[in-house]
């Protein structure tokens, strides 16, 4: 029964927000239910397949230490996410040998100038593919993209670069050459081959659109560009140019192939490390989202695996009421056992971590989305709070007590003792605006006469926010605590027996009026209905 099916007052609910008040202690302990833990593992999503997961392999004798990093081991959780888009850690699952192969960078009197460059082949997983997740939409290694469904996108703007004209035996060729000093842009990372755009030099001639032809160190100390460009004129370092160029989605300088797998449950083991490990010696990895990367050159990376990131899909656009629908449906409630019908909006993007309570992986979309939930006749109902219906009460029905007794006050407010209020709110997100990294709002109260800060972190197991809404959150988040300690207590009849936690009720009491939200109703022997609440104001939610 939904009556005993999700623990949403635990610890994730202590949070910042969490104490606004009373509003998430939804359900006492009796509605906590030992049989959820075990069905927790069915939100958070599956495991790595179990029955095989590559050991490091040895790099010995091929002047590269053995690889040092944290692999995914057998039970090791998967993320799974929800939403548009969020960006979760890629854990490698494999890797082969370092493959390594030798290089001539030029000549001396003595000789030719031999270097050796250091490969591996990559198997990363993305999170549980059992839901269905979107092949990534990018993918980085130690923060840098090398793969981009939409193409790389490579901008740098500097002052430190300048223009000379190209010439061969005292003739001008057809290219300008751009100058970056040390402490400018790494010019190196454009891509020969493919155009680059130029804006922002003084001189008209140097803002164009040309083939890069040649990209290497300069002797001055730091690096240099050949561009296509018949009318270059001679430049000194100064003005704000921009370098733009967009280069195919996966960056072939770093990788050689991209294998994506969406973690369905017929897909097939992947051919790359089975010409490693032997034809039949390899698992399919099914309901695991992975990709395997080809020929990885590990040099950018100081000769060692980087760590990755991807960003991932469920849907283009999914909304609330499915992502809610589909955790509760994981942890074991029926359709009949729940109603989100009340729910509006999308999730922008949402992932969840690993194994956990059902109850905080909820948590956070109640948090982040300022939620309530009712449990009503056993069926958990959810809804904005700002958009209850309030029910009205009766002037008349206040102070209802058994005959015989004192009559009750018709109700008592008071402020909640031994609270310690926030001055100023963190709300620690995802944000897409700065490539699904750590985003930070903060809202701080005027002349507070607090000096807490409290943090409600949505980055750990990340929520996509925009700073917009983040702000907002802290907002309110801040707000709704001062408002909500206010504490209305007051008696009923048994008229009012319906009334239940989390029921947004209106009340007028000696010309004054109140909103409250009920955070208690206990129901007496004698059928009076003794009710706490906390002071609502629409304007803070």
């Amino acid at each position: 029964m939904a009556t005993l099916a999700l623990g949403l007052a635990g610890p994730a609910l202590s949070s910042a927000l969490a104490g606004s008040g009373y509003a998430f202690t939804l359900f006492g302990s009796a509605a906590l239910h030992a049989g959820l833990v075990g069905a927790a593992s069915a939100i958070a999503g599956g495991y790595i397949d179990s029955r095989y997961l590559f050991a490091s392999k040895s790099a010995a004798s091929r002047g590269v230490d053995d690889f040092a990093l944290s692999l995914g081991s057998e039970g090791t959780p998967l993320p799974r996410p929800w939403g548009a888009a969020v960006r979760v850690p890629g854990t490698v699952i494999w890797h082969s040998a370092v493959i390594s192969a030798s290089v001539t960078s030029g000549s001396t009197k003595s000789g030719k100038i031999t270097n050796k460059n250091y490969y591996a082949s990559i198997a990363i997983s993305m999170g549980d593919g059992s839901h269905n997740p979107s092949s990534p939409l990018i993918l980085w290694a130690d923060g840098k993209q090398i793969y981009n469904i939409d193409g790389i996108d490579l901008s740098n703007t500097s002052d430190l670069m300048s223009v000379v004209t190209v010439k061969w035996q005292s003739i001008t060729v057809n290219r300008m050459e751009i100058r970056s000093t040390s402490g400018g842009p790494d010019l190196t990372q454009y891509k020969t081959g493919k155009n680059a755009t130029v804006t922002g030099f003084n001189n008209g001639g140097n803002n164009v659109t040309g083939k890069v032809l040649f990209t290497g160190p300069w002797s001055g100390g730091g690096t240099k560009m050949h561009i296509a460009n018949t009318g270059a004129v001679t430049e000194a370092a100064g003005a704000g140019a921009t370098i733009d160029q967009t280069v195919d989605a996966l960056d072939k300088s770093r990788v050689t192939s991209l294998t994506k797998y969406r973690g369905t449950t017929t897909q097939t083991a992947d051919t790359i490390i089975e010409s490693f490990e032997g034809a039949g010696n390899v698992p399919a990895f099914r309901d695991t989202h992975y990709c395997v990367l080809e020929k990885v050159y590990i040099g950018p990376y100081g000769n060692r695996l980087p760590q990755f990131q991807a960003l991932v899909r469920k849907s283009s656009s999914q909304t609330m009421q499915t992502v809610i629908g589909s955790l509760l449906l994981a942890a074991g409630l029926d359709a009949a056992d729940y109603d989100v019908s009340a729910l509006s909006g999308n999730v922008a993007g949402y992932s969840v971590p690993g194994p956990e309570a059902a109850g905080d992986s909820i948590a956070r979309l109640i948090t982040a989305y300022s939620l309530i939930v009712q449990e009503v006749g056993g069926k958990l109902r959810f809804m904005h709070r700002a958009s209850p219906d309030a029910i009205t009460l009766r002037e008349a029905d206040l102070a209802a007590h058994e005959s015989g007794t004192d009559t009750a006050r018709p109700l008592e407010i008071e402020d909640a003792r031994g609270l310690d209020l926030p001055a100023e709110v963190n709300v620690a997100y995802q944000d897409p605006d700065a490539d699904y990294q750590r985003g930070l709002q903060k809202f701080r109260r005027v002349d507070p006469d607090q000096l807490t800060v409290e943090v409600v972190d949505l980055f750990g197991a990340p929520v996509v926010l925009t700073s917009a809404e983040a702000l907002a959150l802290a907002k309110r988040a801040l707000w709704t605590r001062h408002v909500n300690r206010q504490v209305m207590r007051l008696q009923l009849p048994p008229s009012m027996w319906h009334l239940a936690e989390n029921d947004l009720a209106t009340v007028e009491s000696d010309g004054e009026s109140y909103t409250m939200l009920v955070v208690q109703a206990n129901r007496g022997r004698n059928g009076v209905v003794a009710v706490e609440a906390v002071i609502e104001q629409g304007q803070v939610l």
